[in-house]
């Protein structure tokens, strides 16, 4: 076995130290000016996974269903005996927005989602009928006969 000359090694360690230094300056090169501009044309690569389970449609109508729920439980509540009727009135922009919520939901539904989850569609078309029978309800309730007079004298209760 042949022994390397110094010369030759310091040829060798020079060149590597050529070859590190301009792996680093192309990768500096490649983070500042052409990555950037790759990843702003394909937003979508870089994304995580995830962001895709939790924007999904799937989510979007657990959150609509639970909201929906609240929103009818705090409307039933406010129709029973002891109160009856008189803050119910109160809530129908609140279920006027979540109605065209989930009117929105359903104009989004495609054959897709109807084959894919049968229940899930089913059951958004069932609290959006719930919604809009509980709105007719609340529009049918009197209203006050509070004028504004009353109201700037007082004598509104």
């Amino acid at each position: 076995m042949g022994s390397v000359s110094s010369m030759g090694m310091i040829w060798m360690i020079m060149m590597g130290i050529i070859a590190i230094c301009t792996a680093y300056f192309s990768g500096l090169l490649w983070q500042t000016t052409v990555k950037p501009h790759i990843l702003k044309n394909r937003r979508i690569s870089y994304r995580p996974m995830l962001r895709f389970n939790r924007g999904g449609r799937a989510s979007r109508l657990k959150r609509f269903e639970r909201i929906a729920r609240d929103v009818i439980s705090d409307i039933e509540s406010a129709l029973q005996p002891p109160h009856c009727n008189q803050h119910a009135r109160s809530f129908l922009p609140i279920l006027s927005d979540v109605k065209r919520r989930g009117q929105l939901l359903l104009g989004q539904q495609t054959g897709a989602h109807r084959v894919g989850s049968p229940e899930r569609e089913r059951e958004l078309s069932r609290i959006v009928d719930q919604l809009s029978r509980l709105e007719m309800r609340l529009k049918a309730l009197p209203k006050p006969n509070v004028t504004v007079e009353e109201v700037l004298l007082g004598k509104f209760e």
